[in-house]
């Protein structure tokens, strides 16, 4: 091989030519009290193809100076917490954690039928994917919201975490799911529960769980169709205001994104 100096402008891009992103994020040191920068880099395609808000960034007209090119002058996340961060490169790039942890990956897996279609040997829990609804959302990575809002409606969550979840994010089914599970579940709601929805919505929940009680062979019964219609009734305004773009693809099944054991 020659060591002679090339120009690099005289030659053409291959597809197997992968660029990188660099991150920066100050992170809180509570033992020493002051704060330390880390950096992440990652391979910048999943950011530039599957993110809209990152696509149009990329595509400011090319200069040494734009931020992520370099560890120099890395994108700042002022306002996004690491272990949310954390969360969505994980989901992003299980193969890299994989491999970082030591778990073996089959040589004839890519990292699109990873992420797509086998189960991820890497355990998320329901902290971590509400990391990645939260980061999805914000900067619009479609196919991590539609996998996150399905690993969240899998998972066991309190139909209060399902409200709030629901509600921040536009996530119909969560929000409609919390809902109905109040409305079916013998409790009553708690002191806690009735500050953290609200007085107006505790009010139409306790008119679902009225309206849906029905007497059967002497025994008070809630119809878990009743229950469902009357919610979608009860609460139209809030479950039209919690659709997200794309929710209508969200909701369908897919066989894409396999479930977890």
């Amino acid at each position: 091989m020659s060591g002679d100096k090339i120009n690099q402008g005289s030659f053409t891009r291959s597809s197997f030519y992968i660029e990188d992103v660099t991150f920066l994020k100050a992170v809180q040191v509570a033992y020493e009290h002051k704060v330390e920068d880390e950096l992440f880099k990652v391979p910048r395609t999943y950011f530039e193809h599957d993110s809209s808000i990152f696509r149009d960034m990329f595509q400011i007209p090319s200069s040494k100076h734009l931020e992520g090119r370099s560890d120099g002058l890395p994108i700042k996340l002022e306002s996004i917490q690491k272990a949310d961060f954390t969360a969505l490169l994980t989901a992003m790039y299980p193969e890299q954690v994989q491999t970082m942890i030591g778990v073996h990956i089959p040589a004839d897996i890519t990292a699109t039928r990873l992420n797509k279609r086998t189960k991820n040997p890497i355990k998320m829990g329901t902290k971590e994917w509400a990391s990645v609804l939260k980061l999805s959302t914000l900067w619009e990575f479609r196919e991590l919201r539609r996998k996150a809002i399905k690993q969240l409606t899998l998972s066991q969550l309190l139909p209060i975490e399902r409200v709030i979840l629901g509600k921040t994010y536009c996530c119909k089914g969560l929000l409609q799911a919390g809902y109905e599970e109040f409305a079916k579940r013998s409790e009553r709601l708690s002191d806690e529960e009735k500050e953290q929805l609200g007085d107006k919505t505790t009010i139409k929940i306790f008119e679902v769980r009225e309206i849906t009680l029905a007497i059967s062979r002497g025994r008070l019964h809630r119809d878990p169709l009743s229950v469902s219609k009357r919610v979608r009734d009860i609460f139209e305004t809030e479950l039209r205001d919690a659709h997200h773009n794309g929710d209508e693809v969200e909701a369908k099944e897919s066989l894409d994104w396999p479930e977890d054991d």
